[in-house]
């Protein structure tokens, strides 16, 4: 009989080539796409002891996007919503540094890992240094003998670049049907891409590759290093490779996934849908001016029934066999995880699932282990109560009248709360709350018993919390203020709070130091007290900033920021600068490029 624990030579690992610093190179990719940080990132990693895919350590060093897209525990997060099996044989297409080649080598019985780049590869052999079920290629997909000899074949972040910007879907299709002529029977693709029609591009946000505004909506041009794709153009590949396709949609993207969203859920919970996504979603390379909030944009998508077809990002489950892929558990509506930045102990997974009597959400944490002796965390099932998200009745109160009247209602709930023996506590929160159809407001997903909170001090971090959701869920001018301060001390104002107390300095100070405690510090931040005035020094900057730079731009804003285009444009006419079009030309580019300026 065959022993269980040992690794086969697959026929990857069968071929014969040279090694070098422990990496197998099968030949000459001919890329040379770098992102600038795979020097930076090699060096952390041959002087970090925590390699693993949670590890606190890695991020804490990543000062850069560069990286911190190679480090960030989050990278793992799309394919932690899967279900792989420790007996799982995987092949990863394009590594990169080895961020998800960790999390795969942890979960699975063995690893073969190519990448094209040798500075990249070297970077996973480095992070899988200690584990000794991963082997790690310098080559291409076309370097893998086809042989059924897999289970899972993990292409994440990688077809949009194989074709190097061809319009040729050929090209596109042919590479994943060469990935699923890997599959054993029964096996399944993973496939995650950014959504060319994603909502976060349909308000403005610059394309992920080329930096470029409405590049993907309306079609690429000859200059693009990388193509994503549509849902339907997806999903045609998959089906052409002879695979059974299950789509689901990420944010704020695959990269450091938050939320996975299967169809069933837009069509069973699609207040869930709505309002689960953290928006605006991050800008990871350029930031530029957003046309449009895309947290409205987003709810009326899904209510309009187009929320599948627009998520920021789309996951891929390509099965070989009958049905949907065994990756994903069946009655699962959607997985979603902790904050960026939490500390690993402190990280969660939530799932929420179908059960006998209704939807349930099942809580665990990511790592075991003692937590902080100043949190105690709350990890047990709940039942899913069926009712309206309190946010979101929040944003649909009509005047300043009846904002106050379910503000003071939700407060009222939280002093019944506390009456009836409860301890109070930093989660008790109107985005923690649901309005049921008996018009009972209920508490939810309350992670967090932190020492020192009391009635009080949860009002204020309402206040606080819910003047950020307001400024990104609204538009600036509903309010009777200008800065994000201005709103939370109003909205302070709304719920019993002293307006003349003072209270947002303590209400800050008592908010980075919860922040310090969850968050991982930076490499700096080895003092606690140190780390919370930084927070805090930030958080005060954050609430004076005006509400118009958050969550998009003001209709106001935009059509001043069209009145300068359009006189700038008349000077160039007039002084009859247009006959030699290079003017025009780097206009219109700066204009694309979102910039303030034009």
């Amino acid at each position: 009989m065959a022993d269980p624990d040992v690794i086969p030579a697959t026929p990857l690992r069968g071929v014969e080539c040279t090694q070098i610093e422990g990496v197998r190179l099968l030949g000459e990719s001919g890329l040379t796409y770098r992102d600038g940080g795979e020097s930076e990132v090699l060096q952390i990693l041959k002087s970090s002891t925590d390699l693993s895919s949670a590890s606190d350590e890695l991020v804490a060093r990543a000062g850069t996007w560069a990286t911190r897209y190679h480090l960030d525990p989050a990278r793992s997060n799309v394919l932690r919503s899967l279900e792989l099996s420790a007996q799982d044989a995987v092949l990863e297409v394009g590594a990169g540094c080895g961020a998800l080649t960790t999390y795969l080598a942890e979960r699975s019985k063995f690893v073969d890992a190519i990448e094209p780049m040798p500075e990249r590869a070297r970077c996973a052999r480095e992070r899988t240094r200690d584990l000794a079920n991963v082997e790690v290629f310098v080559g291409l997909l076309e370097d893998v003998p086809v042989v059924r000899a897999y289970d899972v074949v993990v292409v994440v972040g990688v077809l949009e670049y194989v074709g190097r910007g061809s319009p040729d879907p050929t090209i596109y299709s042919s590479f994943l049907k060469r990935a699923a002529s890997l599959l054993r029977d029964g096996g399944t693709l993973v496939l995650a891409i950014e959504n060319r029609l994603g909502v976060k591009y349909i308000v403005g946000a610059p394309e992920d590759h080329s930096g470029r505004q409405f590049e993907g909506i309306e079609g690429y041009d000859e200059t693009s290093i990388a193509r994503t794709f549509s849902r339907r153009e997806l999903e045609g590949f998959v089906i052409d490779a002879g695979l059974t396709a299950t789509t689901f949609g990420a944010f704020p993207d695959y990269k450091l996934t938050r939320s996975v969203m299967h169809d069933e859920l837009f069509s069973a919970r699609p207040d869930l849908a709505v309002t689960t996504p953290q928006f605006p979603s991050p800008d990871w390379n350029v930031a530029v001016l957003r046309l449009a909030n895309e947290a409205r944009a987003w709810r009326n998508l899904v209510e309009a029934g187009l929320g599948p077809e627009t998520a920021n990002s789309l996951v891929i489950l390509g099965h070989r066999g009958d049905g949907p892929s065994p990756l994903w558990p069946v009655g699962t509506l959607m997985a979603y995880y902790s904050p960026y930045g939490r500390r690993s102990i402190f990280a969660f997974e939530s799932r929420v699932r179908r059960a006998e009597d209704g939807l349930e959400v099942v809580r665990r944490p990511l790592l075991p282990g003692p937590h902080d002796s100043r949190v105690r965390v709350q990890s047990s099932p709940e039942r899913f109560v069926d009712g309206q998200d309190y946010l979101g009745v929040i944003i649909d109160a009509g005047s300043r009248e009846e904002l106050g009247q379910v503000l003071v209602a939700w407060r009222d709930a939280l002093d019944r709360t506390i009456e009836v023996g409860a301890v109070p506590h930093a989660d008790l929160l109107p985005h923690n709350a649901v309005l049921t159809d008996d018009g009972s407001i209920v508490f939810i997903d309350s992670k967090w018993d932190i020492a020192g909170y009391d009635r009080d001090a949860v009002v204020q971090r309402a206040a606080l919390v819910l003047a950020l959701s307001l400024s990104i869920h609204t538009s600036a001018n509903r309010w009777r203020a200008e800065s994000l301060r201005e709103l939370a001390v109003d909205l302070g104002v709304l719920l019993g709070l002293d307006e003349g107390s003072g209270w947002m300095d303590g209400a800050l100070r008592r908010e980075a130091s919860l922040q310090a405690t969850l968050n991982t510090p930076r490499p700096t931040d080895t003092d606690f007290d140190a780390q919370v005035d930084r927070i805090e020094r930030e958080y005060r900057d954050w609430f004076d900033s005006p509400l118009t730079s958050f969550g998009g731009q003001s209709p106001t804003e935009l059509i001043a920021e069209i009145g300068r285009a359009r006189q700038e444009l008349r000077e160039v006419y007039a002084t009859r600068l247009f006959r030699y079009a290079r003017y025009p030309r780097t206009l219109y580019a700066r204009l694309r490029a979102g910039s303030r300026s034009a």
